[in-house]
């Protein structure tokens, strides 16, 4: 659980409901910090993840509505699943899923989008990537 990961002083975890607040408490309620194989285990999976080139995009959100129509969130899942999974055909799908408007060219790297990320990613610089990627298809 990430409460017990090194530096961690508070866990948020967004809830719109009474049925998840209550899910939230009896998962902390039966916490129990990680072991030392899992805590390698944690860190061998970020150590891929941060290797593959993908984005820590968490699709939370806060960067919409785009002021331009692009779609961050899907935009950056599309990537992410040709980076993460190297599968051309899976980009492909899931971008041409998404209406044009939504697509990365639309990106007028305005940087609305930058004080709301929480990941603190650079959007604009990353629409650019993605424009790139699927310019290849």
């Amino acid at each position: 659980h990430a409460s017990s990961l090194p530096g961690v002083l508070t866990v948020l975890s967004g809830m719109s409901d009474m049925q998840q607040v209550e899910d939230n408490i009896q998962t902390l309620a039966r916490f129990r910090p990680l072991s030392e194989v899992e805590n390698a285990v944690v860190a061998r999976a970020a150590s891929a993840y941060r290797a593959s080139g993908a984005i820590p995009c968490t699709a939370c959100r806060y960067c919409m509505d785009c002021p331009a129509g692009v779609d961050i969130p899907r935009v950056f899942s599309a990537y992410n699943t040709l980076r993460i999974k190297e599968n051309k055909m899976r980009f492909r799908i899931d971008y041409r899923s998404l209406d044009e408007s939504e697509h990365a060219h639309n990106c007028v790297e305005c940087g609305a989008c930058l004080e709301h990320c929480p990941q603190s990613i650079d959007i604009p610089a990353m629409m650019r990537v993605v424009r790139q990627a699927a310019a290849d298809l």
